[in-house]
């Protein structure tokens, strides 16, 4: 009831207002003449006051993000069948230690597996940062507790994620340090399509030639080794070829030789004999 008098009280109000004549203000007397004389006139040929601008602030920078906020898409981007695990491990970022570091970088090359099948940009942006802990591991990779060829594909996946973001430079020193701490398919650095925007260029082809030939004196350093620590023992035998002629192992003394033992009972063995 009080609402209901208040608007009808507003409401006469209000139409008293709009009804009532409106009072024209008493005229004003005419200024003297002598004030008419004191009023100056600023001369247009006096220069104007120059106006000063006020300084343009600086615009506010955005605030970098760190580690911990660039995990955020990638927990979210992850299909329901990943283990929880996954998660609970992303969420205890950031690092404190290498071994730590370490961790990570196996979670999250884990979460970028995981993650590719249904958000392909996640999953690469999930290898971009597990090179980027296990930079943070090698630091001092005695720490870790992992000997360093466990980076090494940690890197290898880096660096297909940088190529496709397009940090070429970058891309190519974590290829640099996929070889160095023991990628060895060179082939599959040769031939991967995600390198497709480095292949051919000078960098590239002379990070892939000098892999190479590191590869290839490791090799024959490791074959070296083997032969020096391995136990030599006789082997003498005497075989007939398949044109019925005889021969022994002596008939190719000065040369090397291959011996392959096949067992009759081993399928592959016997899918290899022909």
């Amino acid at each position: 009831m009080r609402c209901l008098a208040f608007l009808a009280t507003a409401a006469a109000l209000l139409l008293t207002g709009c009804n009532a004549a409106v009072e024209e203000p008493p005229a004003a007397d005419p200024p003297p003449a002598d004030a008419m004389q004191d009023v100056s006139v600023p001369d247009a040929s006096e220069p104007a006051e120059e106006t000063v601008e006020e300084p343009e602030m600086p615009a506010a920078e955005e605030p970098e993000l760190t580690f911990a906020d660039e995990l955020k898409p990638i927990i979210a981007a992850l299909p329901e069948s990943a283990p929880p695990q996954l998660r609970e491990a992303l969420a205890q970022w950031p690092a404190e230690s290498p071994a730590a570091a370490a961790e990570m970088a196996a979670v999250l090359s884990a979460a970028a597996r995981s993650v590719l099948k249904t958000d392909k940009e996640a999953g690469y942006e999930a290898f971009r940062l597990a090179g980027e802990a296990a930079e943070q591991a090698v630091a001092d990779v005695d720490a870790t507790g992992y000997p360093p060829e466990r980076f090494g594909g940690i890197f290898f996946n880096q660096a297909r994620a940088l190529t496709l973001q397009g940090q070429a430079d970058a891309a190519l020193a974590a290829l640099n340090r996929s070889v160095e701490y023991g990628f060895e398919d060179l082939e599959r650095v040769e031939n991967d399509p995600d390198f497709s925007e480095l292949r051919g260029t000078p960098d590239f082809d002379a990070m892939l030639a000098d892999a190479k030939q590191a590869a290839a004196e490791r090799a024959r350093e490791e074959a070296l080794q083997a032969l020096a620590e391995g136990e030599a023992f006789q082997l003498e035998f005497t075989y007939t070829a398949v044109d019925g002629s005889e021969h022994s192992l002596d008939d190719y003394k000065g040369k090397v030789v291959i011996v392959d033992f096949w067992g009759t009972w081993c399928p592959p063995c016997r899918a290899e004999i022909p």
